[in-house]
């Protein structure tokens, strides 16, 4: 096991920011890191382990309350899963419901370009910008 990691080369070997790190030891993420006589922190490859499971459960949209949960459940040993499957299958839950907010936006802006491209196509007859506007529907 790698020892005397600074916070510098965690960050960099993590994909992360020395303010992140420091941020995610001091909410209790990540474990505290030993530190030198001159006050240095020292991290090794467990706090390399734990760092990139936090990163890739926020990656996921995961709140630090529910990373928070998850992590215990790892540091638990526990067997069961069940705890992980139901905050994972809530998190899917409201991202389909994010995938199709965000659908309904997408098709609400493409009417509401084609109004744009219709009053741009009649131009000359008296549609103006500011009545295509008008009529778009928000």
């Amino acid at each position: 096991m790698r020892q005397g990691m600074s916070i510098g080369t965690l960050a960099r070997r993590a994909g992360s920011s020395v303010q992140t790190i420091r941020y995610y030891e001091r909410i209790a993420l990540l474990p505290h890191a030993p530190r030198t006589q001159a006050g240095r922190r020292l991290y090794d490859e467990n706090h390399l382990k734990r760092l990139s499971m936090v990163r890739n459960l926020r990656s996921l949209r995961f709140s630090v309350p529910e990373v928070r949960v998850l992590l215990s459940l790892l540091d638990r040993n526990t067997q069961s899963c069940t705890d992980a499957r139901e905050i994972a299958t809530a998190q899917r839950d409201r991202l389909r419901a994010e995938i199709a907010a965000a659908q309904a936006l997408e098709s609400l802006l493409s009417r509401s370009i084609g109004c744009c491209e219709a009053a741009c196509a009649v131009g000359s007859s008296g549609i103006t910008l500011q009545g295509a506007l008008a009529n778009m529907v928000f």
